[in-house]
């Protein structure tokens, strides 16, 4: 499974902060990814340069990432959510974490609903 390197905020222009950049081999040390300017940039996973002596996340892909029938229907259900809100919920600030992380609970138990009733049909 893949490797994935993320950049933190403040990264130099041929870097998208928060942007997955798959890791093409690694060392110790360091790594070399794919910039956005398509070089090849050999990058420290901390203090590194390119990070303005940041420190990058390392994300392994340890499982498939293949999208559901469960990951379709807590789409459906937090679309629908979203478009009912009225524009106060709009406004609403998500920044804390937790509203969104609730609102992402909700979806999938809508979801998890849906399966359910799916198979009793």
């Amino acid at each position: 499974m893949p490797t994935y390197a993320i950049p933190p905020e403040g990264c130099p222009h041929y870097l998208t902060a928060w942007k997955r950049y798959e890791v093409l081999r690694e060392d110790d040390l360091g790594f070399y990814i794919t910039d956005n300017d398509g070089e090849e940039l050999y990058c420290l996973w901390r203090d590194c340069w390119h990070a303005r002596s940041g420190n990058w996340t390392r994300e392994e892909v340890t499982q498939d990432d293949t999208e559901t029938l469960r990951d379709r229907f807590a789409m459906a259900a937090l679309q629908g959510e979203l478009a009912a809100q009225d524009d106060d919920d709009i406004r609403r600030d998500y920044t804390d974490g937790d509203g969104v992380t609730n609102l992402a609970t909700w979806s999938y138990r809508i979801a998890d609903a849906m399966m359910i009733a799916r198979r009793k049909v």
